[in-house]
């Protein structure tokens, strides 16, 4: 996913797929961090990592952390909130199936 949100913006469409997985390592050592989804210390590893590694701007990096945390935390609320659906109607097929 990391390598596909490159080519959102001009500046990181000519980075690689081994860029992708760098700043995949990156994104996660600031995921890691101590914070709230990860809110400030992931964009500012990643667009760190954008500033020292591959020479952008760090306004580029914070533009490129941005795009990539947003979309990875929407696709989170998404498929977590279709999987507690899901969840919840099997949950009362079990409970109903077990009453029989």
């Amino acid at each position: 996913m990391t390598y596909l949100v490159f080519f959102s913006l001009d500046a990181t469409s000519s980075l690689s797929p081994v860029a992708g997985l760098v700043l995949l390592v990156v994104g996660g050592l600031g995921m890691s961090a101590p914070v709230q989804g990860g809110f400030g210390a992931f964009h500012e590893f990643v667009s760190s990592a954008l500033e020292g590694f591959y020479h952008l701007s760090k306004l580029d990096g914070l533009a490129f952390a941005v795009v990539i945390h947003t979309s990875q935390t929407l696709a989170v609320i998404i498929v977590g909130g279709a999987a507690v659906i899901v969840s919840l109607f099997l949950s009362r097929k079990t409970q109903i199936d077990d009453l029989r």
